[in-house]
């Protein structure tokens, strides 16, 4: 596990990214962390239901500058990765 979540890091330094890892109930169970970047809001169940169904969901946040992606991780059970970037 602990090799999974340096990957995250990685992956959001380079992607200047958010990462968190949340079950279907939109609990945090992992979530890669800079100083700069904004706290985990979780999603509505109409978007993790959507994600649970196979899409790809993206959606923004224009008042806060914030563009969302979930999508289910289907190696993982009950999982879903949450990316959060600005625009």
């Amino acid at each position: 596990m602990h090799a999974f979540v340096e990957y995250m890091h990685t992956q959001a330094v380079s992607h200047g990214a958010e990462l968190f890892v949340i079950d279907s109930a939109g609990h945090l169970l992992i979530a890669t962390r800079k100083t700069s970047a904004p706290g985990y809001e979780r999603p509505s169940p109409d978007v993790i239901q959507r994600a649970a169904a196979g899409q790809m969901v993206v959606f923004a946040k224009a008042r806060e500058h914030l563009v969302y992606a979930l999508a289910k991780l289907d190696h993982i059970s009950d999982t879903y990765l949450l990316v959060v970037r600005p625009t």
